[in-house]
């Protein structure tokens, strides 16, 4: 088992096979910034204080996990994990977001989410091979749910 390992590692140092390089992602266009923006915000007729708060205590009740919440910042970071039986193969899905907070001045808020995740699950038969996909942007319809139940949770 070592030895393909092996000729791949010296097949890559003789630059036969190209090694994958990490880089950011290419500068978005200011539209698309715009949109993404826009498609990804609402804006709530509470201040940031009372909007802080209760969030925290609103993506608990739905399941989220909160990774780290700073007030001051205006920022929380949160991750969901569930088996999604709907689907035949019952993936593993997870979700990963986080919530921006800004003034929009006269008890307004401006809320703004990212998200990003991955599903996992097994297929075949006697020899069960894992798969699994990291999902970079989530289904608009997405951003809109998450954005409702806040809007709803937070009257």
């Amino acid at each position: 088992m070592r030895f393909p390992a092996t000729i791949i590692s010296l097949l890559a140092l003789l630059g036969c096979v190209p090694m994958p390089r990490i880089a950011t992602a290419p500068a978005a266009e200011a539209v698309d910034i715009a949109r993404i923006s826009e498609s990804h915000s609402r804006v709530l007729p509470l201040s940031r204080a009372a909007v802080f708060s209760r969030v925290l205590d609103l993506l608990l009740d739905q399941g989220f996990q909160v990774r780290s919440a700073n007030e001051t910042l205006g920022i929380v970071a949160f991750h969901q994990q569930w088996v999604d039986g709907r689907q035949a193969s019952k993936p593993l899905l997870s979700l990963e977001g986080t919530l921006l907070f800004r003034d929009e001045g006269a008890g307004r808020t401006r809320v703004r989410v990212e998200m990003s995740g991955r599903w996992e699950a097994m297929a075949g038969g006697k020899t069960p091979t894992m798969l699994s996909e990291v999902v970079q942007r989530v289904d608009p319809a997405e951003y809109r749910k998450l954005l409702d139940l806040l809007e709803q949770g937070l009257k």
